[in-house]
């Protein structure tokens, strides 16, 4: 694991909410303003978004940070994720 950055400590924050179920401090850690870019789904909005992780993560077995990576302003989590039909291995990029 990398030294914590701010943008690291936010990330690392979000991670270890949503997969602890505690999705209204995932949520503290969002902008209102969030984007994001996934090949399978859209949000228009945060809580569209949040919805959505509430929904991964009821499917959630098991998950493993494999690195983290972050600076002032940027941030990136890479991690296997376990669903019922089998692990995927996630990259998250986050711009503070």
């Amino acid at each position: 694991m990398s030294v914590e950055t701010r943008a690291l400590a936010l990330a690392r924050a979000y991670h270890r909410a949503w997969t602890s179920e505690r999705f209204a401090d995932a949520g503290e850690c969002l902008s209102e303003e969030l984007q994001v870019e996934v090949p399978v789904n859209s949000y228009a909005t945060k809580a569209a978004f949040l919805d959505g992780v509430r929904r991964t993560r009821a499917m959630t077995s098991k998950v493993e940070i494999l690195a983290d990576f972050g600076n002032d302003g940027e941030a990136l989590l890479l991690y296997d994720l376990t669903l019922p039909f089998g692990q995927i291995r996630i990259a998250e990029y986050f711009a503070v």
